[in-house]
This record gives C-alpha cells, sequence and structure tokens, in this order.
C-alpha cells in the first residue's frame, strides 16, 4: 500500500500497487509508472469525529484501478481492515464492515523491539 500525492481535498490517496513498469515515447527518457488500485475517499464521519485522525476507507478493488507516476509515492502504508466488534451496535457494525483504517510509520519502532 502507498501513500500518494493528488488533487483530492486530502492532497493524497491510498492506494495497493499492482505493479510498476517504464513506458518511453520514442526516444524520450522512459517514466516509471504504477498500476495502483485506489482505496475510495475517507468515510467523512469518522473522519470528522476523530478530528481528522482517523483515515478509513474502502478499497474498490478493479473499480479504483489506474496508472499513477511512480514518481508521485510519498511513503509506504498500511491499510488494516477494522476488526469485527461483536459487541458493537449493529449500525456501527454495518458501518464498520469493509472499511480499512490508515497506519502509517510502521517499521521496526512499532513492533516493539
Amino acid at each position: 500500500m502507498v501513500k500518494f500525492r493528488s488533487n483530492t481535498q486530502e492532497g493524497f490517496e491510498i492506494a495497493e500497487v499492482q505493479y510498476f513498469f517504464r513506458y518511453q515515447v520514442e526516444h524520450n527518457t522512459p517514466t516509471p509508472l504504477a498500476m495502483v488500485s485506489v482505496f475510495a475517499a475517507p468515510d467523512r464521519d469518522l473522519l470528522q469525529e476523530s478530528f481528522g485522525t482517523l483515515w478509513a476507507a474502502r478499497h474498490q478493488g478493479a473499480a479504483g484501478m489506474r496508472v499513477i507516476s511512480a514518481k508521485s509515492i510519498r511513503s509506504v502504508v498500511a491499510m488494516i481492515p477494522f476488526p469485527s466488534n461483536r459487541g458493537a451496535s449493529l449500525e456501527a457494525e454495518r458501518k464498520l464492515h469493509g472499511l480499512h483504517f490508515l497506519y502509517e510509520k510502521m517499521g521496526v519502532g512499532s513492533s516493539g523491539i
């Protein structure tokens, strides 16, 4: 999963990289590109209720396929599925079903090592 620059309200989008490739027109320099599956826009209610800290979105699969410049990629991130919460209300369970939340800056420091 990657975070890349875009013209959205947030200034970035999240996507699952399918593959990288280079595209070259005649004798020009090859351009590095990526085929990605972009996540939908974040859930506005959760984003607002969390004061902008909980960025949660749905994976769009094939419907979100797009080619982006590999140079627009800002970082590698994780999109973690919300766990099933059997004690939550039916309304909350429906709202969170299929959502993934953004986790950034993972690495050695986040594993407790």
